[in-house]
């Protein structure tokens, strides 16, 4: 779910035109009327400008205020079925959807209304029904109601895909909007391999009509990297994640939040490669993870989350490579920042804390560092080298061998029964809190 909203957020500007070209339009219609326009009209006029601004700037709560006052006023100016009305419904819906709360009953009614109204004025093929429609389906999408959201996609995709052909063309900005967002809702329904023509089309198209280098292209590769990589077509979603990265630092620069987010997603995919290259790769991935860390710590600081996360994924990686020693320092860095911005019951704090006590119970005996004082357990008498155990040909981890405290660390969210393995593999997929720790795999969650 998180991730569809986050894409979906990311492409407002494509997709959500509405606060600019709703508003926009009624700011032509009041402008192109008669010059002895009275003053209610004028009123609204500002009333929209302000919205506009309100809502351009990020102040959804506001704009939502003030532009519940303009629909309020476009209903008795042009009536509910005018279409500068349909069009600030739908902008209004999109923005209490946003705002959330007890907003949100109001946003479906007043999606479903515009969209309704929309099918009835233009026709339910005509390119502003869909783009109602499609503003219904991201309110529901926000609501949870995926399977709804889902066929009016469909509906929205088949639509643009028939007026493209009308047309003569090939495909349009509607049809890669509809692809796009289809291949979203079906992501978060666990419907990973019918995304996949999706977000090929989406992708295809985007490069078509608006150039390799476009930021929505760069989207449209982070979207179908990681798809790929959970259906197992690893080979084609290295090379779009390569892509992506190369050309976001060809384009945006190193530094660029998005090339960090690039490099980062590059990295977790290396890190958790299998096979006769995978030395290869875990050393291109430590080298990718330290690059990130250091850009990551210029950008945003230490107490960030996209820091925090790489911090967690090279302590990992270094821990994978049965590099105790420097993983360490990272862990606790990990745990230390994890306290500060994470609550105390958070899955990704108690993680952190899980991850630094198996390290530690790795470490030689005699090596001495600083725990975070909430970091308690008991270190066995010697480590594996000195017990004579041959070295573990992977890094999972059976929870008969783990010290008591990561015992108690994890024993609150995991039912630990005997025969029971944890993998502490390097992360492959991190967006956020409450992510897998592993590959993702077909039928999973992104």
């Amino acid at each position: 779910m998180r991730t569809v909203l986050r894409s979906l957020g990311a492409r407002a500007s494509r997709v959500q035109l509405l606060p600019s070209v709703g508003i926009a339009r009624t700011l032509c219609t009041f402008s192109s009327g008669s010059s002895s326009a009275n003053d209610a009209e004028r009123m609204l006029l500002g009333a929209s400008a302000v919205a506009e601004r309100l809502l351009s700037s990020g102040d959804t709560a506001k704009g939502a205020e003030v532009l519940t006052n303009v629909v309020a006023g476009m209903r008795e100016l042009r009536g509910n079925k005018h279409p500068d009305t349909i069009s600030c419904m739908t902008t209004l819906a999109q923005a209490l959807s946003k705002v959330g709360g007890d907003r949100a009953d109001e946003a479906e009614a007043l999606a479903r209304e515009a969209a309704a109204s929309a099918q009835a004025v233009f026709g339910k093929r005509h390119p502003d029904a869909s783009l109602a429609t499609v503003a219904l389906s991201h309110v529901l999408v926000r609501r949870g109601s995926l399977e709804e959201a889902e066929a009016l996609m469909r509906e929205c995709h088949e639509a643009a895909r028939e007026a493209a052909a009308s047309a003569g063309k090939p495909t349009s900005l509607e049809q890669q909007m509809a692809s796009s967002d289809l291949a979203q809702v079906l992501q978060a329904q666990h419907k990973l391999r019918e995304a996949v023509p999706f977000a090929r089309e989406a992708l295809e198209s985007s490069i078509q009509l608006l150039g390799r280098a476009h930021e929505h292209t760069l989207d449209e590769l982070g979207t179908i990297g990681p798809l790929l990589e959970a259906v197992g077509e690893l080979d084609e979603a290295e090379a779009a994640m390569r892509t992506r990265l190369q050309t976001c630092r060809n384009v945006l620069g190193d530094a660029h939040p998005q090339t960090l987010v690039a490099l980062h997603g590059l990295a977790r995919f290396l890190a958790a490669k299998e096979g006769d290259d995978a030395d290869a790769s875990l050393d291109e991935a430590e080298g990718l993870l330290l690059e990130d860390l250091d850009m990551s710590r210029a950008v945003h600081g230490s107490r960030h989350m996209e820091t925090l996360a790489t911090v967690s994924d090279l302590a990992q990686l270094l821990y994978k490579r049965r590099r105790y020693a420097d993983a360490l320092p990272l862990a606790e860095e990990a745990v230390a920042t994890g306290e500060l911005l994470l609550g105390g019951a958070h899955q990704h704090r108690r993680e952190l804390r899980y991850l630094l006590a198996c390290i530690e119970h790795e470490l030689p005996a005699g090596i001495e560092h600083e725990r975070p004082a909430d970091v308690e357990h008991e270190r066995p008498a010697a480590p594996r080298e000195q017990r004579g155990e041959p070295p573990p040909t992977t890094t999972t981890l059976s929870p008969a061998r783990l010290p008591a405290a990561a015992m108690e660390t994890i024993s609150s969210d995991l039912e630990l029964h005997e025969g029971l393995e944890l993998s502490m593999v390097l992360l492959s997929s991190w967006p956020q809190p409450g992510a897998a720790w592993a590959r993702p795999s077909a039928g999973l969650a992104m």
